[in-house]
């Protein structure tokens, strides 16, 4: 999965949280991470920083699909009792076509994930029966089957995240934070049943946070949670985790990895003002070097809390960050490998109450997509920056 968000949760890009080309939203008063919301293509991770918890949820999460595909998840919300639905874009965001299965009222979107453009699972939370329903497609929407999930408390941040690594073998995270509590499952059968595996935080799970697996699934990483004090790493599938020897310094925010090859790519915050570090490993996690600061990345009102980047490594030399400066959006770009970045001003504000970081998803060096939070506004670009085009989200909502 390069990361989750890579392959087309494609929830979690992750931050400081998904494939080539497309965008996928996850909407709604429920929708949260990645997690997601979160998508896994092998060559692009993204990672975005975790949203504080609020009473509602929004657009949280861009997942791409391939260059002629975008997933949309949408839901109105608990308190207008609509029905979480998904919608598709070939045309890069300019217009969507409703796929989404039949799901009931009161229902959002929890997460999106597809391995490639035919194998998706929509995850879907009922606000008044607190029951997770997951679909599942083999034909690209066209048809659907439902299957119960491992379920979660309605909560602020409450959320239940995918990632698939074949059509039958996957993993389910369930998160709620202010129990707190979080529980990881596996499945061999698409979605169908789910096999409890670990939970924390006095469980095997040493933190709470976004999980991701490697191909072949016995080893994955778990960062990335709203008080990530640490990396951590299984080699069995989740049954024992042991902390990464990062040399952070103390205090650090620690992200979900990027996974580009035999390279790990680990986001961390540190410092005040706060700075992007990269650290990278070429062994598994076994050693770990600096390769790039980004200094004050991100100022916030005095308010809110730690002010965290969201970062996309669509490839080994290419890197992309936002930050929220104030009331403004600014995004990072680098390609050659973090010597070098380069700050694009994003147009538009948000509004001055919101806590919330803005999410990106880069898809390489030209092409990204851009959430900011509390507007919900999303914007593409496919000249590296220079020019934002802004999504209708009215067309996305018709469709």
């Amino acid at each position: 999965m390069a990361t989750r968000k890579a392959a087309a949760r494609c929830g979690r890009t992750a931050a400081a949280g998904a494939c080539i080309g497309a965008l996928v939203a996850g909407c709604g008063a429920a929708a949260q991470r990645g997690t997601a919301s979160r998508a896994a293509h092998p060559t692009v991770s993204s990672l975005a920083a975790p949203a504080a918890p609020a009473s509602s949820r929004e657009l949280t999460e861009l997942i791409d699909l391939s260059q002629r595909l975008g997933l949309v998840g949408l839901g109105a919300g608990p308190q207008a009792g609509g029905s979480a639905r998904l919608v598709a874009s070939s045309d890069f965001g300019r217009s969507f076509t409703a796929i989404s299965p039949r799901t009931g009222a009161w229902t959002v979107t929890d997460d999106v994930f597809f391995l490639n453009r035919k194998d998706g699972w929509f995850a879907v939370f009922n606000v008044n029966t607190l029951r997770e329903t997951l679909y599942r497609t083999r034909d690209g929407g066209h048809s659907w089957q439902a299957f119960s999930a491992p379920s979660h408390n309605v909560a602020a941040g409450a959320v239940d995240t995918v990632q698939f690594l074949t059509p039958s073998e996957g993993w389910l995270t369930q998160t709620m934070p202010t129990a707190p509590r979080e529980g990881l499952f596996m499945t061999r059968d698409g979605g169908r049943s789910w096999h409890f595996m670990a939970s924390g935080p006095l469980g095997r799970l040493p933190a709470l946070g976004p999980v991701e697996f490697e191909p072949g699934g016995h080893i994955g990483w778990l960062g990335g949670g709203m008080f990530s004090k640490a990396l951590y790493r299984t080699s069995d599938q989740g049954r024992a985790w042991h902390r990464a020897a990062i040399p952070a310094p103390a205090g650090s925010w620690f992200g979900l990895p990027a996974l580009l090859g035999g390279t790990v790519l680990e986001p961390v915050v540190a410092g005040s003002p706060h700075e992007l570090r990269l650290y990278r490993s070429t062994n598994g996690g076994a050693r770990w070097s600096l390769v790039s600061t980004l200094p004050a990345v991100a100022v916030r009102p005095g308010t809110c809390g730690p002010a965290l980047p969201s970062a996309s490594f669509p490839s080994r030399t290419v890197a992309w960050a936002a930050a929220a400066h104030g009331r403004r959006t600014v995004v990072y770009r680098t390609t050659d490998q973090g010597r070098h970045w380069t700050a694009i001003t994003v147009p538009g504000t948000t509004p001055a109450d919101t806590c919330q970081a803005p999410q990106l998803q880069a898809l390489d060096a030209t092409h990204a997509w851009l959430l900011t939070r509390g507007s919900g506004r999303i914007y593409a670009t496919s000249d590296g920056g220079k020019i934002w085009r802004r999504i209708d989200t009215a067309a996305l909502a018709a469709g």
